[in-house]
Formats: structure tokens, sequence, C-alpha cells
């Protein structure tokens, strides 16, 4: 694997960085492999400096396990029905107040799609565009 892996924070015993990971990278199955065992191994990856697109996101995604769409259809891409938009802007309706500061999007403590009759082992997220403040996710 030609990219970086380190601890996510020395204060944790979970989680690993792994920096610059590319498309290229993710074609070989030992390095696919070698990404399955850190996720099982270290239960939260987080991916820096690397390949940054749809695409690519979409790829990785299926390094873990086969893809399942979105039953919100109000939140799936057009064009791309494999990737789901999360957005929060000023004047949405969705605004919250926590410990005195406002904020949009907040979600409590939750698993993703739990609803459905089988367990979700996992999600990608990608920032888009990043609050200039707060916009914390909790694993």
């Amino acid at each position: 694997m030609s990219c970086r892996v380190e601890p996510l924070s020395p204060e944790l015993t979970f989680g690993r960085v792994v920096r610059g990971l590319t498309s290229t990278d993710i074609q070989d199955e030992a390095t696919r492999q070698a990404l399955r065992d850190l996720w099982i191994q270290h239960g939260v990856l987080v991916f820096r400096e690397g390949e940054i697109s749809d695409r690519f996101q979409i790829e990785l995604s299926q390094v873990f396990g086969p893809l399942e769409r979105h039953p919100v259809k109000e939140v799936l891409v057009e064009g791309n029905p494999d990737l789901i938009v999360l957005k929060s802007v000023p004047g949405d309706v969705n605004i919250v107040e926590i410990d005195g500061e406002e904020g949009g999007g907040w979600i409590g403590w939750h698993s993703d799609l739990s609803y459905h009759g089988h367990i979700n082992h996992g999600g990608l997220l990608r920032a888009l565009q990043v609050t200039s403040r707060g916009g914390v996710t909790g694993f």
C-alpha cells in the first residue's frame, strides 16, 4: 500500500488515518484487503490527502462491501443514486440549540438506517464544504 497509515489520535484506542489513497491503490487486491483489515481492527478510518471525487467515493465504498441505496429518495444525487447529499444551509428550518449555541443539521447519537431488517455495517462520509465552526461527527 503506497499510502500512509497512522493512529487517529494518541488519546484514542480506536481509529486510523489513511493518507494519500488513490483509485490506483484500491485496484490492488492486497491494498483492498489491508483496508478491510484496518477497518475491522480499528473501527474507524479517516481518509486524508488522497483522491477526492464522486467516482472514487463509490469505488472506495465498494472495497468494504456491496453498496445499498439509501431508501430516502429525496437525498439521492440526481444521476448518481449511489450517493446522497446531506446539507444544512442558513435559513433551514432544521436549526437547533445545544448548550446555548444554534446549529443546523444536528442529529443526536444514532445508527444510520437502524430501521432496516439488516445491519448497516458502515458508511463513507465526504465533506464537500465544511462549516467555519462546529461540524463535529462522533464515532
